[in-house]
């Protein structure tokens, strides 16, 4: 009878219920509208590890860093949100940063008393002179948690990142398909670009713009390697690309890296290219990347 009782649903649940309520479990936000959120899973999670008698440093490990192991199942991520079973708030007015270090509080506060079974929260504020837990001690620990990508202040209802899909075996069959497709179409996309960019390398002998030539030209090029100051005839001072006075920039543009050489970045409401022996009124805004 006890072999029998100990494998029922019922028993799992009723040993998970103590945990539920140290880990302070909900499927509502707790806070302001107290919208609903999607927590059972984890719920779901714990009673299949009483049922299956899972070993407590597991236990323990996969619900504080179950997303730190090595190759991680979706069992184990899914044990961490013992770590988001925290009241969460939506009330407008309230100060984002606030509220997401409450949270990271709330872990510290949770952890402490159901692995440690001490009372950290004074350590907050002050050295705490009845246990041996410093200030700085408290935010040693708080460190740890302080690097959740989440938000102080969420909407009403429903879950907020970082989130877990759950899909069934169907749709995750589906999920998994999608995925492939979508690598065999980067890998091809890749192999396309290394050619174009094999392609625009070999074009090297491209002839240099010249106020001689101009106007025989069906491709010019325009090194980008330097911003040089020149003197035009009508004695005015311009930047100009390598020195050629027909293609020159007002604001000096940032250099970078292109794709063969040197290029610019053009950026500022003032900032453009004019390559006037080109193209008539050719202009290169702070959209385009030369």
């Amino acid at each position: 009878m006890l072999d029998r009782l100990l494998a029922t649903n019922a028993h799992a649940e009723r040993l998970t219920l103590d945990w539920m309520d140290l880990s302070r479990y909900a499927d509502s936000h707790g806070l302001h509208a107290d919208g609903w959120r999607r927590m059972w899973p984890w719920r779901d999670w714990v009673i299949s590890a009483f049922q299956k008698n899972m070993p407590y440093d597991e236990f323990v490990t996969w619900q504080l860093a179950g997303d730190l192991m090595p190759n991680p199942s979706t069992e184990q991520i899914l044990a961490t949100a013992f770590h988001r079973n925290h009241p969460m708030t939506a009330e407008g007015g309230v100060i984002n940063e606030e509220f997401r270090l409450y949270y990271v509080f709330d872990r510290v506060k949770t952890t402490a008393t159901a692995f440690l079974g001490l009372t950290m929260i004074c350590a907050r504020c002050h050295d705490h002179k009845f246990d041996p837990i410093s200030q700085k001690e408290y935010y040693q620990l708080a460190a740890f948690f302080n690097n959740v990508r989440e938000l102080g202040m969420t909407g009403d209802d429903g879950n907020y990142g970082p989130v877990l899909a759950l899909p069934d075996a169907e749709t995750a069959k589906k999920l998994a398909d999608l995925d492939q497709q979508i690598l065999a179409v980067h890998t091809e996309l890749k192999k396309i670009q290394q050619q174009e960019k094999t392609k625009f390398k070999a074009k090297t002998n491209l002839p240099v713009v010249s106020d001689n030539h101009l106007g025989n030209l069906v491709a010019l090029q325009f090194p980008l390697d330097a911003i040089v100051p020149i003197e035009t005839e009508e004695g005015e001072t311009v930047q100009s690309l390598d020195g050629n006075k027909q293609a020159t920039v007002t604001i000096t543009p940032k250099p970078i890296n292109g794709v063969d050489g040197s290029a610019m970045w053009i950026d500022g409401e003032y900032q453009y290219l004019t390559l006037s022996a080109f193209l008539s009124g050719f202009i290169l805004n702070r959209e385009n990347l030369i």
